[in-house]
């Protein structure tokens, strides 16, 4: 249409804004009545303007009743003709949506009434880097000297102070548990949180950045490593895990990204061949996100190029280059919406 000035882009933009727009919101409930609620069928339906041909609602026609072949075959004729409405969910009118204003589920809407609270305990033997809250009851923490601490966290009554109890694990049982072998010389300084992934159960620790070019995986519960896959050329420098556990991406210093699937029972790579080898940076993959529901991976490097793929096919969709000069690319996000972030140390 004219008014998405000839950009697809545009259309998407501004069809998604009307669809989630408060108008559409505060109306929503009638079209769930006219479709699935109790304005689909019966006299409210007559009044709404909203009625169909018979042979398009449920169970109006018993195909498998009618034993005259032509006249079943009449009956079936008709239904692809008219097509079929769904089923009636609701009997009673559906409820308004609140309105966004009488919700609002932001922690940033009143600054001003949140509370902190600090507790001051020796958590690691090293400085953290990376930390993940797992479940209601504990939280992973990995050093950057690759020691691994399980810790207790309780949630408590909303008047006891602090609201919470957090029991950090005992340094002689934490120092017995460290993740595979040195991070390769140089890179020990740099270890941050792209080169570790948790799952959500806390049980699973996948790290790169090893010397001998692996990824691996460790029991957070006994420090034993439970895979070592080599199949880069060079050393993995990044990796992240998918929301759902599923997919693992790897990056590394042989300028590729390689894609990984999970068995979502064992946290384990199901295969010591990556799934999909994704191509196109010159320079070593610094940062990867993966969205399983949006179907994209996202590789950053220090070549300043950040490459979107699909996920299933490992189509390449797109690169990206911050303006003016190219500057090497360390950290790469991508919201929930698909609004994609570049960070750069570069000036």
């Amino acid at each position: 249409p004219k008014w998405a000035n000839g950009s697809p882009e545009e259309f998407v933009r501004l069809s998604r804004e009307a669809l989630e727009s408060e108008y559409v919101s505060q109306n929503l409930h009638h079209w769930i009545d006219l479709i699935f609620g109790d304005k689909q069928q019966g006299p409210k339906a007559v009044k709404a303007n909203n009625v169909f041909c018979y042979h398009t609602y449920e169970n109006a026609v018993d195909i498998d009743a009618i034993e005259d072949e032509a006249q079943k075959n009449g009956e079936l004729a008709k239904i692809e003709q008219f097509g079929q409405c769904p089923s009636q969910l609701f009997s009673k009118p559906h409820p308004k949506r609140y309105a966004k204003e009488s919700i609002d589920i932001s922690i940033f809407a009143k600054l001003s009434a949140m509370k902190s609270y600090v507790t001051k305990k020796d958590v690691s033997p090293g400085s953290i880097a990376c930390l993940a809250v797992c479940g209601d009851e504990s939280v992973i923490t990995v050093s950057r000297n690759r020691y691994i601490g399980v810790h207790r966290w309780r949630n408590a009554t909303a008047d006891f102070i602090p609201p919470f109890s957090f029991d950090p694990e005992r340094k002689s049982k934490s120092r017995n548990r460290r993740i595979g072998v040195d991070f390769v010389r140089g890179m020990a300084e740099e270890v941050d949180s792209r080169v570790f992934a948790i799952s959500k159960d806390g049980k699973t620790i996948f790290s790169c950045g090893h010397w001998d070019n692996s990824f691996k995986s460790t029991s957070s519960e006994t420090g034993k490593v439970l895979q070592s896959i080599v199949y880069h050329k060079d050393v993995v420098t990044c990796l992240a895990l998918s929301e759902n556990n599923r997919v693992l991406v790897t990056g590394s210093k042989d300028t590729t990204v390689m894609i990984w699937i999970l068995d979502p029972v064992k946290n384990e790579i199901s295969s010591s061949h990556p799934r999909h080898i994704l191509y196109g940076h010159g320079d070593e993959v610094s940062c990867v996100v993966v969205d399983v529901e949006m179907d994209v991976v996202i590789s950053a490097s220090k070549d300043g190029t950040c490459i979107l793929h699909t996920l299933r096919s490992a189509q390449y969709v797109r690169s990206m280059y911050p303006p003016g000069q190219t500057v090497p690319m360390k950290w790469v996000g991508m919201s929930s919406t698909g609004n994609i972030m570049t960070y750069s140390e570069a000036n």
